[in-house]
């Protein structure tokens, strides 16, 4: 399922990551670093990487239903770099975000819901440009929404990277949290899956590739009257996931 994101790319101006930032500004009220029209890392600057197209697929983005954001600022782009988490070490490459508005990713499970409810996954396809002298990974993904889940169920969260030119080479993020306690009632949550350093998947060094991202969530339960729902939301209308690009020099 492809949407129509890369149509409105082609319309629009080719953004790269530092035109992005520079143009649009944008910080966060909890971010703790501001973006320039370059993120400096030790001595080197963050390169030019351009997305030349995107498309969506899934039974938890169904067409239409997904689309790249700019923070408050939707209407006047379809890409954003909104976020800069601050750098855990001197010299570390503090990473872009790109936003995400994903519509219609709700997950339940209870009396009378079908199986195919219980499991949704939206991926995201983007294919890349970048200098030869670099590579790029995703290293974290971001969702938050609301959600319950009654004693006896548990909600899994699944984070899957790989590049098209090699399709074997993946990784993937796994968390699950159980129901009950606070999860009983219908509470906001903001989860962030990193990949640890070790596992993360380069792109190949040279000048483009197709980066896969999928997000998935599904639904268990050991009790036949237990419920629980999980939908992808966000109160501020801004975005509910996001995506983590880092970089590093391409070694030969």
């Amino acid at each position: 399922m492809s949407l129509p994101v890369a149509v409105h790319f082609a319309m629009h101006r080719t953004t790269t990551l530092a035109a992005a930032a520079a143009i649009f500004g944008l910080v966060s009220s909890q971010d703790t670093s501001s973006i320039g029209t370059t993120a400096s890392v030790g001595n080197l600057d963050w390169p030019n990487i351009t997305i030349q197209s995107i498309s969506f697929s899934g039974n938890g983005c169904p067409q239409g239903a997904a689309k790249l954001v700019a923070g408050n600022e939707a209407g006047q782009s379809h890409v954003s770099f909104a976020r800069v988490f601050p750098a855990q070490a001197k010299g570390a490459n503090p990473g872009q975000w790109l936003h995400f508005n994903v519509d219609s990713f709700n997950v339940s499970i209870g009396p009378g819901i079908e199986a195919s409810e219980r499991t949704k996954n939206c991926q995201a396809h983007l294919n890349l440009l970048y200098p030869q002298n670099v590579v790029v990974a995703a290293t974290a993904a971001l969702t938050r929404g609301y959600g319950h889940l009654d004693d006896g169920v548990s909600a899994s969260w699944f984070s899957t990277y790989f590049y098209s030119q090699d399709a074997g080479l993946t990784t993937t993020t796994q968390k699950t949290i159980q129901g009950g306690g606070d999860w009983a009632h219908s509470r906001p949550f903001r989860r962030l899956d990193a990949v640890p350093d070790v596992s993360r998947v380069w792109s190949p060094c040279g000048a483009n590739a197709i980066l896969n991202a999928n997000v998935r969530i599904s639904l268990t339960s050991g009790l036949s009257n237990a419920t629980g729902a999980i939908s992808l939301a966000d109160s501020s209308q801004r975005y509910n996931v996001g995506l983590r690009l880092d970089w590093k020099p391409c070694e030969r």
